[in-house]
């Protein structure tokens, strides 16, 4: 996806929002709904100067890929 939209300015950011504790995961996740949110939240309001093919755990680590 982020190579089809190189040419656009639209970003692609990835992240993963960890094993949370939700009915998804019939309520054994480790991490709260809250932790898991917060950086889905960070990236949503990532501004148009913003980076451009990350991927991030749900605590913000970069993962390079």
């Amino acid at each position: 996806m982020m190579i089809e939209l190189e040419a656009t300015d639209i970003k692609v950011n990835l992240l993963s929002p960890g094993f949370a504790n939700t009915p998804l995961v019939n309520f054994q996740g480790a991490e709260s709904v809250e932790d898991a949110c917060r950086e889905v939240v960070r990236v949503v309001r990532l501004g148009p100067d913003g980076p451009n093919g990350t991927f991030t755990l749900w605590n913000g680590v970069n993962l390079y890929w």
